[in-house]
């Protein structure tokens, strides 16, 4: 039944998860479902890998909008980012989630290191778009405004990911999910 009707694995996984954070997910993870099933497509493919962006440089804003059009941006709260951020939401208009697109906010401390506000919301980011919410799972992270120091391999190891194409301020996380990395 599942290869019958597109996205119902997905719907399933986020109605049963009970994790703190999960409820809200669920009514946007059907309507993405819903969607998906109603234009004959579930998000991609195994073939094809799925990306998101992290982004922990609180001076990206002028860029959010770029990358915001090619993936879905996590971003962390900053005076630089949020104008950036809200025009976004703006634009986006009475679809105020997409899981392909567009960006969401996090909160980071103005004294709060690149590397906790990223080890802190990798989890966060993996509920909304790994196993339980999307069809095919995250398979890559570009992660932007850090290097991928020991803790960061490590935190991201935890989600089956390895770190490739590191830049000095960038690089990407990497996990095989049904073939595609």
């Amino acid at each position: 039944m599942q290869a019958a009707i597109p996205g119902l694995r997905v719907i399933v996984k986020a109605l049963t998860d009970t994790r703190p954070g999960a409820t809200d997910y669920r009514i946007a993870c059907r309507n993405a479902a819903a969607a998906s099933q109603a234009s004959g497509t579930d998000g991609g493919t195994m073939d094809e890998p799925y990306r998101v962006a992290m982004v922990v440089d609180r001076e990206f804003g002028s860029q959010l909008s770029a990358l915001a059009n090619r993936l879905h941006v996590w971003i962390c709260d900053s005076p630089a980012n949020r104008p950036a951020i809200e025009a976004i939401w703006r634009a986006q208009g009475d679809r105020k989630y997409d899981i392909e697109s567009g960006a969401t906010i996090f909160n980071c401390a103005p004294d709060q290191s690149v590397e906790d506000a990223l080890v802190n919301i990798i989890g966060t980011v993996d509920l909304h778009h790994g196993e339980y919410s999307h069809e095919p799972p995250w398979s890559v992270i570009e992660v932007i405004g850090c290097e991928p120091t020991p803790r960061i391999r490590s935190a991201f190891a935890e989600f089956g990911a390895e770190i490739a194409g590191v830049h000095p301020d960038r690089f990407e996380a990497r996990r095989a999910i049904g073939g595609a990395v």
